[in-house]
């Protein structure tokens, strides 16, 4: 409030009292003037009794009203003492101390009232507001009665019909933060003491009430500050290095609106070199923009020493505040239209790099303190991103210098390969290819290789000519030409470099002249020393712009010089070993391909060494394998049960692009309901009872590589729709985090169920069906692959026997004819499984085969029907285990409601005997 009242012109008031309380001892209030007594006096003082009960009424109303309700009740109590004092208007004014005034928040307007201005048009004079702000009461009856230093305020009250008035000040602990004030317009009014001394206890109630309000939407709008700065730090989380700039002028025209700035900035200095500018800004509508070439520091050179030098913030309110010191900075603001700023120092490390600014040109304002840290923070976090942006640019750069590097490298491979077993008559042709390579690569117009011969002439051998350029003869003695040139180069052994014409000294006149006449505009010619003579020289030329050739590349231009010129020594001698070379390269080729073939073949037999067999049904499934194993697609592999699907998918695995990474596999059927999710796709520590530990998927486990969903047709169907989203976004989220991780997995489905009839009873997804079946491949069962048993049973045989330490060299014909011939329900797990016991119970070099009663072929034509639907149910019971109930289950395989299969049990004598499930009929 003192600062407040600095500007305001004050003579002969006191020094400001001590608040009190509101509700027990009222301090009474000082009438700035007081007129004759009226009759309006009397009708006052005759109201008194009434007054003071309404305003009772009115202050025990307030102390439990919520705030949603106190702007109206405020108006509603001023409506009542304006109608009990047959006044006509009342009205409450708060200090507003960032704009430097006292507007008018709450009034009440008497219907028939002489003059009716609206909230807006109220306004307080100065006079009125040095009084308030010294806890004065403002009275009087008629304008006359204002003092002469009130002149201004009665030219405002006579303009808005102003008879009669009073204002008491709104109070909170020794702070004015307002008055109450009620007006009449239609004759002056006696102010009675006694009116005044009711009327405090309602207007410190208004102060507190009021106060209240303004610090709990204070604190909403530090919350609402808070919640602004937590979005906009977190959109700079992930943000690309391309949208950083645009992201940090939308956060400075966020900063601008909330704090009412005409304009938010955000500034780069330089302490070095004592430069400040403008990198980021936004500028409320109309406003100028500052250029970012201008130096601020040069205009604001107090501020500079402040803020960079010093790391202080700067809070001006008005352009009054700035120190003599300050001129500069103050003839800058002005010229600027800056009225009041808000400068706040970002630190790098230990020095200032960047300035915060928020600026008003068209009030001037109070800036607040408590902000700062906060608003630090935000710029800092700019300042960082700008950080992180600066060093992408540094590391695309790099990494664009270091790409053309290896782009260079390779070339200079690439060149270096080429002559390795490159055919004597292709040299020269080579070498000039070489040159046209490097020449495009550098933005040559010519290249090529200068030699020195022993009649001391130097002339071209070898050239590459852009497009249009006239051909230098193979005749022309250069060194008459660039006498100067070929001197540092085969004397002295010196690179000669020219970027420009002007670089030649004055001694190679006559080289400046050849560069002229030929148009050279710069050059660089490397000497090639074979030994410790230099015979041979590789020469760039520029012939339509200067260039400048850059030092770190001249060790590797002079080393593929030296192939060259290795590739033109080697050329003669080669031509005599020419027939031994061809035959020996003949001979290195046809090793080449042997080996690539024998590595094939050892990848092939890798991915076959498991599946065995021949059989035109098992071709056709390696044929489909080989197809789709180098693709990404999804595979679906159907079959029965024991017919091989996790060995084909496996072949599928190994010749893939990720044979070189472990194959994942999961069992859909092996895993509890409740744990399926967290198996495939992780969990979070905490993402349900009992998990202790984060735990990674299978799904994130196989990254890169493949994983295997055995027996799909388990999933359950709230799960198949997460999985159907990897497939087609390759992107899930562990159990208990909403973080989405990304993989690259491919997938390989296998099951022995018919998925297509799955769907149709609405046990499987169709969309899901979809995306799995790509590529489906059903492996045949056994039965279908007769050729293949004998092959088989022999590599089972070989198996169990090197295991056990057993010698079978024999198996009976008719034994071998009775395992083609079963039907194997069991397909080649079964048959293992009957090997298996085969080689146990061997005691000689025959194999004992016994095989299980085919029920398939055990077919009598003379049973009933009955008998046939009881052989078939023992058959399945004996299949499941005497399981009936649930997935697997006989029940299910019957297609048989298990209660009802329980009562055809029954009704045809079938039992289940002991706990071990033994059936019997």
């Amino acid at each position: 409030m003192e600062d407040f009242l600095e500007g305001l012109p004050m003579k002969g008031f006191g020094s400001k009292q001590q608040g009190s309380c509101i509700l027990s001892e009222v301090p009474s209030c000082r009438p700035v003037s007081r007129g004759e007594s009226t009759a309006e006096n009397n009708v006052l003082s005759e109201k008194l009794d009434d007054l003071q009960r309404l305003i009772g009424e009115c202050v025990s109303g307030f102390l439990t009203m919520t705030l949603g309700r106190l702007d109206s009740e405020i108006r509603q109590s001023l409506g009542k003492i304006v109608e009990l004092l047959a006044l006509d208007r009342g009205f409450v004014a708060q200090f507003l101390v960032a704009e430097k005034r006292m507007v008018c928040t709450h009034c009440y307007q008497a219907l028939g009232s002489k003059s009716v201005v609206t909230c807006c048009e109220i306004t307080i004079p100065p006079w009125v507001i040095q009084k308030i702000g010294h806890r004065e009461c403002v009275t009087f009856s008629h304008l006359a009665d204002l003092p002469e230093e009130a002149e201004q305020a009665r030219a405002y009250f006579r303009s808005v019909g102003t008879r009669s008035h009073i204002s008491l000040p709104l109070e909170i602990d020794g702070e004015m933060i307002g008055c109450l004030s009620l007006e009449n317009t239609r004759s002056g009014i006696d102010w009675p003491e006694a009116v005044v001394s009711t009327l405090k206890p309602l207007a410190d109630v208004f102060a507190l009430s009021l106060e209240r309000k303004r610090k709990s939407l204070e604190f909403l709008e530090k919350i609402r500050f808070e919640t602004l700065l937590a979005d906009l730090s977190a959109r700079f989380v992930q943000l690309e290095p391309y949208e950083i700039d645009g992201h940090i002028e939308k956060s400075l025209e966020v900063i601008g609106q909330f704090f009412q700035a005409d304009r938010c900035a955000i500034l780069e200095a330089n302490l070095d070199e004592r430069n400040v500018h403008v990198t980021h800004a936004w500028y409320a509508g109309g406003l100028d923009r500052v250029s970012s070439d201008i130096n601020l520091a040069e205009y604001f050179p107090w501020s500079y020493e402040r803020l960079v030098e010093d790391g202080q913030v700067i809070k001006i309110s008005s352009l009054k505040e700035l120190p003599p010191e300050a001129e500069k900075d103050r003839e800058s603001s002005a010229a600027m239209g800056v009225k009041s700023k808000f400068n706040i120092p970002l630190f790098m490390g230990k020095q200032i790099g960047h300035i915060l600014i928020l600026s008003n040109l068209k009030i001037e304002r109070q800036w607040p303190e408590d902000y700062v840290p906060r608003l630090r923070l935000i710029g800092e976090v700019f300042v960082n991103a700008l950080l992180r942006k600066q060093a992408y640019s540094e590391l695309t750069a790099r990494q664009r210098e270091l790409s053309e590097r290896m782009r260079f490298e390779n070339l200079l491979a690439d060149i270096s390969a080429r002559f390795v077993k490159l055919d004597p008559a292709e040299v020269d042709r080579a070498i000039e290819q070489a040159f046209e390579m490097i020449g495009r690569h550098f933005g040559a117009d010519r290249c090529g290789l200068v030699q020195s011969h022993p009649d001391d002439s130097v002339t071209v051998t070898h050239a590459w000519y852009d497009e249009g350029l006239v051909r230098i003869s193979s005749t022309i003695n250069l060194k008459d030409l660039f006498p100067w040139s070929f001197e540092r180069i085969f004397v002295c052994g010196e690179c000669v470099r020219v970027v420009t014409i002007l670089d030649l000294p004055a001694e190679a006149e006559t080289d400046r002249e050849t560069y002229t006449a030929m148009g050279i505009r710069t050059s660089l010619s490397i000497p090639v020393p074979v030994g410790k003579r230099i015979h041979h020289v590789i020469a760039f030329q520029n012939i339509t712009r200067e260039q400048c050739w850059p030092e770190e590349y001249i060790p590797r231009l002079r080393l593929i010089g030296e192939v060259f010129i290795n590739a033109l020594m080697r050329k003669d001698i080669q031509e005599d070993l020419m027939n031994s070379y061809e035959e020996v390269r003949e001979l290195k080729e046809k090793l080449q391909v042997e080996a690539e073939f024998l590595r094939s073949e050892i990848r092939s037999s890798r991915n076959r060494e498991e599946i065995i067999g021949q059989s035109e049904a098992l071709s056709k499934v390696m044929l489909q394998v080989e197809q789709v194993a180098p693709t990404d697609t999804t595979v679906l592999i159907c079959g029965e049960t024991g017919t091989g699907k996790e060995l084909v998918a496996q072949a599928i695995h190994d010749s893939s692009l990720y044979r070189d990474k472990l194959m994942v596999k999961v069992n859909c059927a092996s895993l509890p309901a409740t744990l399926v999710e967290s198996e495939l796709f992780g969990r979070e520590k905490g993402a349900y009872t009992g998990a202790l530990t984060r735990q990674i998927g299978r799904f994130e486990l196989a990254d890169g590589s493949t994983i295997l969903l055995d027996e799909i047709a388990e999933l359950p169907l709230e799960l198949q729709a997460k999985l159907l989203r990897v497939l087609q976004e390759n992107t899930f989220e562990r159990l208990g985090s909403p973080k989405t991780i990304k993989v690259h997995v491919r997938v390989i489905a296998a099951t022995n169920r018919n998925i297509f009839e799955e769907v149709k009873k609405g046990n499987f997804r169709e969309d899901l069906y979809y995306r799995l079946n790509v590529f489906p491949i059903t492996v045949p069962p056994l039965r279908d692959r007769v050729d293949d048993i004998p092959m088989l049973v022999w590599a089972f045989v070989h198996e169990f026997c090197e295991k056990m330490g057993k010698q079978v060299s024999k198996i009976a014909k008719r034994d071998m004819a009775a395992l083609q011939q079963y039907s194997w329900p069991g397909n080649i797990r079964e048959l293992r499984n009957i090997i298996e016991h085969a080689v146990i119970v061997s005691s000689g070099g025959v194999l004992p085969v016994k095989l299980p009663k085919d029920s398939s072929r055990d077919v009598s034509w003379c049973r009933s029907l009955e008998e046939v639907e009881s052989q078939h149910i023992l058959n399945v019971l004996r299949h499941t285990g005497g399981r009936i109930k649930g997935d697997g289950g006989a029940a299910r395989i019957l297609n048989m409601i298990p209660s009802t299969l329980n009562s055809r049990m029954k009704k045809l004598g079938i039992t289940l005997r002991d706990e071990k499930d033994e059936i019997s009929s």
